[in-house]
């Protein structure tokens, strides 16, 4: 197993909302989680604190061919896989709802103006037993591993039907394999030293970090 790193600091809600209120920022990091060419984002819910194990965003994203997909992260203490699956399936239709009604569109038409929903989910603790920092689930075949994908609106190609992403914060270690641009957000997370040059984007979001910090002090 590789060694991880003992970080000092985690995500906190008050530092995600500053983080993903910025739709900049926001746009980054879904593109970089979901390996998408996201154009633009546009916020839809709040950031909201539900309980205590679990804040949320809902985002709609745009892609760079104009197509359009709702995305939530959610910041999660401890995963529970169970209750994040149903809630997903939950949020698929009820975020669905509320942009189809807020268009104002005939309900005849609701299904097939479904637009694909992922979440992405940040945990600072260990869940899934193994050394990788990001997991990604979709539905597949038993026999074949093909991954489940249906026609959305907007979209030239089937997409996956579902798609879950998890960053687990703890597993945080500098002898990564996975993409840096991955990597770079759990790093910002955990206050751990960036590893490689920055782009613009994350510089701001450092700083975002360290002013909130400063104000702590």
């Amino acid at each position: 197993m590789e060694k991880h790193i003992n970080h000092t600091q985690s995500i906190t809600h008050a530092l995600a909302q500053k983080f993903f209120c910025n739709t900049e920022i926001t746009a980054r990091f879904i593109s970089d989680i979901l390996e998408l060419p996201v154009h633009e984002v546009k916020l839809l819910n709040p950031f909201k604190v539900l309980d205590d194990n679990r804040a949320s965003i809902t985002t709609l994203a745009q892609l760079a061919s104009g197509s359009e997909m709702l995305v939530e992260i959610q910041i999660v203490k401890e995963v529970n896989l169970n209750e994040s699956y149903y809630l997903y399936l939950s949020n698929y239709f009820t975020k669905n709802e509320e942009l189809f009604k807020a268009k104002k569109l005939n309900p005849a038409y609701f299904v097939n103006e479904l637009l694909p929903f992922y979440t992405i989910y940040i945990t600072p603790k260990q869940y899934f037993d193994d050394d990788r920092m990001f997991h990604s689930f979709s539905l597949l075949s038993n026999s074949s591993n093909e991954t489940l994908k249906v026609d959305f609106k907007g979209f030239d190609e089937p997409q996956n039907l579902v798609e879950m992403k998890f960053l687990e914060l703890d597993k945080y270690h500098t002898d990564y394999t996975q993409d840096y641009s991955k990597v770079r957000w759990i790093e910002l997370f955990t206050n751990n030293p960036f590893t490689q040059a920055l782009d613009p984007i994350l510089n701001q979001a450092q700083q975002i970090r360290k002013t909130l910090e400063e104000r702590k002090a």
